[in-house]
């Protein structure tokens, strides 16, 4: 009996350990996730910026596709 005890608190220390690094890992990926929207929404603000700046001046400039067209071709 104190053997089954021992075994599944060896267990649940073992399957805490593995939760808490996930969560770990989950808090890097959501960072890392919030770092690219927000890059990519100042890249989307760039290239209007840029649009609107050749428009006024008279200068074509070609076509580029958000990331997510480009995901989608």
């Amino acid at each position: 009996m104190a053997a089954d005890r021992t075994a599944r608190m060896a267990d649940l220390e073992d399957m805490t350990r593995q939760r808490d690094a996930l969560a770990d890992a989950l808090k890097d990926c959501r960072r890392g996730q919030a770092d690219v929207y927000d890059y990519l929404t100042y890249d989307a603000d760039w290239h209007r910026r840029l649009r609107l700046t050749a428009a006024e001046n008279g200068c074509q400039i070609p076509d580029h596709k958000t990331f997510l067209r480009w995901k989608d071709q």
